[in-house]
C-alpha cells in the first residue's frame, strides 16, 4: 500500500495523507530506546537488525533521530549519528524517516544561532524525511530556520505545539500559535 513512500515528493505525500481515510501512524521507538538510561540503550548493531521489520510495518514514519538521541549517540553510545540515520534511510524505502528537533536548540540543550541551525538541518536533509519541530515556548520565529531549510529541501515539516496549563494558555492563544505556524509554512505541513 505504501511501497516506495520515500521516493514520492513531500507534496504528493501530504496530498495523499490529507485525502486518505486511513490512519497513518508514526513510531518513535528507535529514537526513544537510544536516549533512555543505560538499561534501555541499544547499540547500532542491535537497532540495525530491526530496520527490515520497521520497513515492513506499514508505518507512515519511524522517528529514528533527534531529541536527546543525537546527544546520546555521540557521548554515551559512541555511535556516528550520520551513519545511524543513513542506515535507517537506506533500509526503509517504504517508510519515512523522522527526527524530533527542538527549534533553535536543534538536538542539544542550548540555543544555537540561525546559521548553525540551518547547517545542522541541511546536514541531515538527505536522510531525514519528516521533521517534527517544537519550541517549548511556542515561539514560532524560533521554528523558522528549521522550517525554511526543510521546505526548501523538499521534505515534510511537522510543527508541534507545546501545551501547558496556565491562564495565559487559552484556546485563543493556541489558535494564534497555530495561525502563525500555518503562515510560516504556507500550508505545506503535516
Amino acid at each position: 500500500m505504501r511501497a516506495g513512500l520515500r521516493k514520492k515528493s513531500a507534496r504528493k505525500i501530504l496530498k495523499r495523507l490529507r485525502e486518505s481515510r486511513e490512519i497513518w501512524f508514526t513510531n518513535t521507538g528507535p529514537r526513544d530506546t537510544g536516549q533512555s538510561d543505560y538499561k534501555n540503550r541499544f547499540t547500532l548493531h542491535d537497532m540495525s537488525r530491526l530496520v527490515p521489520i520497521y520497513d515492513a510495518s506499514g508505518y507512515f514514519s519511524v522517528e529514528v533521530h533527534g531529541g536527546a538521541r543525537f546527544h546520546q549517540d555521540l557521548l554515551n553510545n559512541k555511535i556516528d549519528p550520520f551513519e545511524e540515520a543513513r542506515l535507517w534511510a537506506e533500509g526503509m524505502p517504504n517508510v519515512l524517516t523522522q527526527t524530533l528537533i527542538r527549534s533553535t536548540n536543534v538536538w542539544g540543550y542550548r540555543m544555537y544561532p540561525r546559521n548553525v541551525v540551518k547547517l545542522a538541518v541541511r546536514a541531515f536533509l538527505p536522510v531525514i524525511d519528516v521533521w517534527r519541530c517544537f519550541d517549548f515556548l511556542n515561539y514560532v520565529p524560533n521554528m523558522a530556520p528549521v522550517a525554511e531549510e526543510v521546505l526548501r529541501g523538499g521534505k515534510i515539516f511537522e510543527p508541534a505545539v507545546s501545551f501547558t496549563e496556565s491562564p495565559e494558555c487559552s484556546d485563543a492563544y493556541y489558535l494564534r500559535v497555530v495561525g502563525e505556524i500555518v503562515s510560516l509554512c504556507g500550508g505545506t505541513i503535516s
